[in-house]
């Protein structure tokens, strides 16, 4: 049964990706129209993933934004292995982008959601630690997370 939802610009392995370690943390970024925020919430993030000391990759799902945030995304990609980028070939809505996201999550450890426009900056789940297929959080009960991945 077709449900309409088709991935155009999905990142598939590339030779550095094959040789790079699995990430033990995931971010899932849904994107419609944010051009202008996407370069400041990547450099945010990128800080954050640092401090925290593992393997990560951040994945973004462009939900058939009208702007230039597609082109964004596929030039940060081409400058920073740890970045993913689906393209939905239309606008179906968050939740759609969200599971997109989800299912190109590589992380062995634990897949984050968070939404672009730094209302929930990346440093609200700095305090997070991972491990096995478990994540906890030592404060700011308020920051997003998508389930560990079942075992």
């Amino acid at each position: 049964m077709d449900d309409g939802l088709h991935l155009s610009g999905a990142t598939s392995p590339d030779a550095s990706q094959l040789t790079r370690s699995e990430p033990i943390l995931s971010v899932v970024v849904p994107v419609f129209n944010e051009e202008a925020v996407i370069p400041i919430f990547q450099a945010r993030l990128a800080l954050v993933m640092a401090t925290l000391g593992m393997p990560w990759e951040a994945v973004y799902v462009d939900d058939g934004s009208q702007d230039r945030s597609l082109a964004v995304l596929e030039t940060l990609r081409s400058r920073h292995p740890e970045i993913g980028v689906v393209s939905l070939s239309r606008n179906f809505g968050k939740e759609a982008a969200m599971t997109a996201g989800l299912d190109h999550a590589r992380a062995s450890g634990a897949i984050i959601v968070i939404d672009v426009d730094l209302q929930d900056p990346p440093k609200s789940f700095r305090s997070w630690s991972v491990s096995g297929r478990r994540a906890s959080m030592s404060s700011s009960p308020s920051a997003a997370a998508g389930p560990a991945r079942p075992g």
